[in-house]
């Protein structure tokens, strides 16, 4: 059975995640909701909805099989995309929408080390700076595209495991 390409299904569901992961995360920030951990998960669920969605619809372009290496392989290009979309449009907002919100995070964060008995001044400030140096751009970006391929990849195993469905073959 010959399957349609990935490529049309990857590069319209990656930028449709990308941007609704980044407005929840902005939103978040932007209402100071980025403290409450249950909260982030949300954006997994995004991410799993959508990746879900870009299945389904592959699926029914092809008589509705995906082998799971196809699976693999769209949710893999769908939730990078996803994550280059999102990342940029994190960073403009950081950095020139809303600068503050790096503050903000990193306020909190100074918070929550404070709350640790364990912690030493030194110990603080040394985090904190560690912290601020990779809340900035030339590093952020980077290092969201690699934790964002680690998690496509993890996700996009799961979900095609999950919703394959190998064509039969008459032999």
């Amino acid at each position: 059975m010959e399957f349609t390409p990935i490529r049309p299904t990857a590069l319209k569901y990656g930028p449709i995640i990308g941007v609704a992961t980044a407005a929840y995360g902005i939103m978040l920030i932007a209402t100071n909701l980025f403290t409450n951990s249950a909260l982030s998960f949300v954006s997994w669920i995004i991410s799993i909805g959508g990746l879900v969605l870009a299945f389904r619809e592959y699926k029914s372009l092809n008589q509705g099989f995906m082998p799971f290496n196809t699976g693999f392989k769209l949710g893999f290009l769908t939730s990078f995309i996803a994550s280059v979309v999102s990342v940029i449009i994190s960073q403009v907002y950081t950095s020139l929408i809303a600068p503050e919100s790096v503050e903000k995070v990193l306020d909190y964060t100074r918070m929550q080390l404070e709350e640790n008995p364990a912690m030493t001044e030194e110990v603080i400030d040394m985090t904190m700076s560690w912290t601020s140096k990779m809340m900035e751009p030339f590093i952020a970006i980077p290092v969201g595209l690699v934790t964002g391929a680690i998690g496509a990849a993890i996700m996009a195993v799961i979900l095609a495991a999950i919703m394959k469905k190998e064509p039969t073959t008459n032999v």
